[in-house]
């Protein structure tokens, strides 16, 4: 039986590592636009690719932030 965290921990877990993600990348996406431009560099763990039954909730929400960037700069480019 794979160890479940309480909802309550779950919660926080996707709050902090993908909303907080969202927010991050929503805000510096808006301050390279006013700037004409530059890098925004994301980080996730490798715990996404290693099964791991007592990492779960963690695991999805770093495998959720490869999307989110992906879905965010397409969004934001435009040419010129």
């Amino acid at each position: 039986m794979i160890p479940a965290p309480s909802r309550e921990i779950s919660g926080t877990t996707i709050d902090i590592h993908l909303i907080g993600a969202w927010l991050g990348l929503r805000a510096l996406l808006l301050a390279l636009i006013e700037q004409g431009g530059g890098s925004i560099v994301l980080e996730g763990a490798v715990v996404v690719d290693i099964r791991m039954a007592v990492a779960t909730i963690y695991s999805a929400n770093q495998g959720g932030i490869l999307p989110i960037a992906r879905t965010a700069t397409k969004g934001s480019l435009h040419p010129g």
